[in-house]
C-alpha cells in the first residue's frame, strides 16, 4: 500500500498547476478535503481520498484507487460549481503523470454530479476519478 497523504498531495499539486482549474478558483483554494484552516474562501476545491486496493506483491507495488474532487461554490447559481468541476474533469481524466512521491499509470473520470445545494448558500459538484498509482 502507498501512503494515502502522498498520493493525495500529488493529485493537489497537479490541480494547483492546471490552468484550467486556476482560471476558476484561487490556487490557495485547491486543497486536501481535511483541511481546517482559519479562512476558507469559495470558490474552492477540496481532494477526497477513497479506498485503496493492492494489485500485486512486487517490490514497486500497484495500488487501484478511488477519489473524488469537490467543487464548491457560493454563488447564487450552481452554474459555477459545475463548470469547476467539468474544468477537474478535463485537467486530470486519461492525464497519467508522475508527481513528487507517486506515478499515476492509469488516471479515469468515472462520474460528475452536477452540483447539489450543500447548504442554503453553497453548491458542490463532485468528480469522481479511479486510478493505478505506482511508489515513484
Amino acid at each position: 500500500m502507498l501512503a494515502n497523504n502522498d498520493i493525495q498531495s500529488d493529485i493537489v499539486t497537479k490541480l494547483k498547476a492546471s490552468a484550467l482549474v486556476t482560471a476558476l478558483v484561487n490556487v490557495n483554494e485547491v486543497r486536501e478535503a481535511q483541511w481546517k484552516g482559519n479562512s476558507f474562501a469559495y470558490p474552492n476545491v477540496r481532494v477526497s481520498m477513497g479506498v485503496q486496493t493492492p494489485v500485486n506483491n512486487l517490490s514497486c507495488p500497484i495500488v487501484k484507487m478511488t477519489f473524488d474532487v469537490l467543487c464548491y461554490s457560493e454563488n447564487a447559481s450552481s452554474k459555477e460549481a459545475d463548470q469547476i468541476a467539468n474544468a477537474v474533469m478535463l485537467s486530470l481524466n486519461d492525464k497519467n503523470f508522475t508527481g513528487t512521491y507517486v506515478r499515476f499509470i492509469y488516471l479515469r473520470s468515472t462520474s460528475m454530479e452536477s452540483a447539489k445545494a450543500e447548504d442554503d448558500r453553497t453548491w458542490k459538484s463532485i468528480v469522481k476519478f479511479e486510478a493505478l498509482v505506482q511508489k515513484k
